[in-house]
């Protein structure tokens, strides 16, 4: 899925150097965690920015890292069963 079409919309690039991957994982981390705590505030702020991070990794890198880049965006969206599940 490519989110150039939303982000646009709110200002945030999808250019630029990638966001290490430890970094970005921990950030989709907060924002999942905002989400199940219902700070939702703050996780409607910070997912475009998370997602458009995860979007520039994921074309930056290769091989396994690419597959960590696609993480942080199934986790933001509740896909990933490590922060779903207790």
């Amino acid at each position: 899925m490519n989110y150039r079409q939303l982000t646009p919309l709110l200002g945030v690039p999808t250019e630029g150097d990638p966001t290490p991957l430890d970094e970005l994982q921990s950030n989709a981390a907060e924002v999942w965690d905002a989400y199940q705590e219902s700070r939702y505030g703050f996780a409607t702020r910070r997912l475009p920015l998370v997602l458009a991070d995860a979007l520039i990794a994921a074309q930056a890198y290769q091989g396994e890292e690419r597959e960590r880049a696609h993480d942080p965006k199934r986790q933001s969206f509740g896909g990933s069963g490590r922060r779903a599940v207790p």
